[in-house]
């Protein structure tokens, strides 16, 4: 896979997201639905949608609570099913997943598997910023930068 990872700062960033609890299996369509009403609120609110993203609160067997968001370059009031806060701010392990996004589950997994071989604890919401435009970059050329953070 040749995964590089780091242990660092994650800048905290104001942020607007939609939280739900959905099947894993529905994790696109999630985003496909939400990072546009994100988009067009944060727009209508005067702010500046920058990098989209995923942050997962809860890992079940079939279904997660997942909010899908963007980064936004000044904070903006939430509204309806659209709350604002942050993301960052914490020590993390990172690393960069290469390539379309139904291989980031291995990606988290190796991340996982660090977290574990390097005695690390867990401190945190996991989160994935999505640095390429997936509609105008080829899936193999995408870029993910993945996060969990740790004490």
């Amino acid at each position: 896979m040749g995964l590089q990872f780091e242990i660092g700062e994650v800048e905290e960033r104001p942020c607007a997201f939609i939280r739900r609890r959905v099947e894993q299996r529905e994790l696109g369509a999630f985003f496909g639905e939400v990072l546009p009403k994100v988009a067009q609120h944060v727009g209508m609110s005067g702010g500046r949608p920058m990098m989209p993203f995923g942050r997962y609160l809860e890992w079940g067997e079939h279904d997660c609570v997942v909010e899908g968001g963007f980064v936004t370059a000044e904070p903006v009031a939430g509204g309806g099913e659209i709350e604002s806060g942050t993301i960052g701010a914490k020590k993390a392990v990172k690393t960069t997943h290469v390539g379309p996004y139904d291989g980031l589950s291995k990606t988290h997994m190796a991340v996982w598997q660090y977290v574990q071989d390097h005695g690390l604890e867990i401190a945190g919401d996991q989160f994935e910023i999505y640095i390429d435009p997936h509609d105008s970059t080829p899936p193999e050329k995408l870029r993910t930068e993945i996060a969990w953070p740790v004490k």
